[in-house]
């Protein structure tokens, strides 16, 4: 089953501080989330480099890179990589709408 997704706002860097890819937890400044940090949303498009395009879903439902196992209706916050893990001690930063196994895509809807 192919996963599917609506964004309702995307919010563009146009100078990423480093290569971001897609699918990953995104801090305020453009920046990739640590463990348990809060997320404004999730990349959409990834910048190759650093100073390059981003697009990060702020709203909405976006697809998520899993980190660890992920069930249905988890809140969801990031490991060490911005990935996508169930909450635990950190800030969550959406629920989870699919279940996905580490290294897999979920969607989750934004917080």
């Amino acid at each position: 089953m192919a996963l599917t997704f609506k964004y309702s706002v995307v919010e563009t860097f146009d100078n990423a501080p480093t290569a971001i890819p897609e699918n990953r937890l995104i801090k305020g400044d453009g920046s990739l989330c640590g463990a348990g940090e809060r997320a404004i949303g999730v990349s959409v498009s990834g910048a190759e480099a650093a100073g390059k395009w981003l697009g990060v879903c702020v709203s909405g439902i976006a697809i998520v890179a899993a980190g660890a196992s992920v069930a249905a209706g988890d809140e969801i916050e990031s490991d060490a990589s911005a990935c996508g893990i169930p909450l635990s001690t950190g800030k969550a930063n959406g629920i989870a709408l699919d279940a996905a196994g580490s290294g897999g895509l979920f969607r989750m809807a934004i917080k």
